[in-house]
């Protein structure tokens, strides 16, 4: 098995690149949102045919974003940005609220193969402010 981890430094912050048997996925680790406002949440991978968003929480996973079945908190505040043919799983959140400060969210990422790959321990700490 093959696996590496690199942090990479930007004027935007530190995002991070994990390759687990060959798939790669690239996310910040940190996102900065203005209540009211959209938030997007950058996420570049290898093409795939399908993702869901998912919060990341010690008891239960709810439901960021998918097809369907999102949780009651996140219903019409969510999508997906880019195309699934280019690798691109950027998530646009909408309607950023005070409740969703310190929000940890990770990727899961369907290949286009048969196995599927979970990205779990590469999420995003979305910070909500008044300002940014």
């Amino acid at each position: 098995m093959f696996f590496f981890v690199l942090l990479l430094s930007t004027h935007k912050g530190i995002l991070l690149l994990q390759q687990v048997r060959g798939s790669i996925i690239t996310v910040p680790q940190k996102i900065t949102a203005v209540e009211g406002s959209c938030v997007v949440v950058p996420c570049q991978t290898k093409p795939y045919s399908r993702v869901i968003w998912y919060q990341y929480h010690r008891l239960h996973y709810p439901v960021v974003y998918a097809s369907s079945n999102v949780a009651e908190q996140f219903k019409g505040r969510t999508s997906l940005l880019g195309k699934a043919a280019e690798g691109d799983c950027s998530l646009m959140i909408n309607d950023v609220r005070s409740d969703d400060n310190n929000l940890q969210i990770y990727a899961w990422i369907y290949p286009e193969s048969d196995s599927n790959k979970k990205f779990y321990d590469q999420t995003v700490t979305i910070t909500v402010g008044k300002y940014l």
